[in-house]
Formats: C-alpha cells, sequence, structure tokens
C-alpha cells in the first residue's frame, strides 16, 4: 500500500487506501461518490470475493490478459522481492453479486496481487496480498 500511496502522490490522485477491516461496501460507495479513488484490501472477511480473486491468480484463464512487474531492494540489511500482478478485464468479477452479502465495490476498475519476499539473516518470510481498486494503477515510469 506504501508504494502505491507514494506513486498517487506523485501523480496528485485523491486516494483511499484501507486495510481489510475498511473493505466495505459503504467505505467504498462513500470514496466513490466523493470523486476519490480507491484502494481496498481484500482478505477472507469476504470468502467468496476472496476464493474467486485467489482462484483467477492462481489458476489465471487463458484469455484473461495480465499486466505483471516486479522490484528488488536492499535496504537495512534485508533484501525484500516483490512481484505485481494487475487484472483490468474484470467484468467477470464486479458485474453480478451472486450470493447474499458478497462485496459489491462501486466503480472497480482493477485487481491487484503483491507477493513480497523479504529475507532477512536467511529468513525467508513470504506474503500475498490482494487489492480492488478505483484506479487503473498503471505502472509508475
Amino acid at each position: 500500500m506504501h508504494t502505491v500511496s507514494a506513486w498517487a502522490t506523485r501523480q496528485w490522485l485523491a486516494l483511499v487506501t484501507t486495510n481489510a477491516e475498511g473493505t466495505q461496501t459503504e467505505i467504498a460507495q462513500t470514496i466513490f461518490d466523493r470523486g476519490a479513488d480507491y484502494v481496498l484490501v481484500l482478505q477472507e472477511n469476504w470468502p467468496a470475493t476472496y476464493t474467486e480473486v485467489n482462484g483467477v491468480f492462481g489458476a489465471p484463464p487463458p484469455l484473461l490478459k495480465v499486466q505483471r512487474s516486479a522490484t528488488v531492494d536492499a535496504n537495512h540489511g534485508r533484501i525484500e522481492t516483490r512481484r505485481r500482478s494487475v487484472y483490468r478485464d474484470i467484468g467477470w468479477l464486479c458485474f453480478v453479486r451472486r450470493h447474499r452479502g458478497e462485496l459489491a465495490v462501486p466503480g472497480l476498475k482493477a485487481i491487484g496481487r503483491l507477493r513480497n519476499k523479504p529475507e532477512c539473516r536467511g529468513v525467508i518470510a513470504r506474503e500475498t496480498r490482494y487489492c480492488l481498486t478505483h484506479h487503473q494503477l498503471e505502472e509508475p515510469a
């Protein structure tokens, strides 16, 4: 999220980011109605949506186009590899709510996955995060 926020600041965007607790239909609607963009973290608290997003990143359909990028940083005695994947063709996800209580996000334009692999003193950690966004999240130059 920090990378997204820093990039948005450089682009002069009104961008609201939330953790998983803030990923709520009403919050997304308020942000959307006020003309700002959002990046909402998606976790298992929305099981149907999480399962579908996790599945498409895990086994992407052959015709679905994904944009990928990666960075490696070596700071403060650790090496961190970040791999990003973004889908902008998300019609399969956002137009029909199939389950009662399923997350509905207004103006959804892209879904993303960030996989971090920090390594410090031989210890490697791995984390995967998903996000839903109203902004296209074009790659920074």
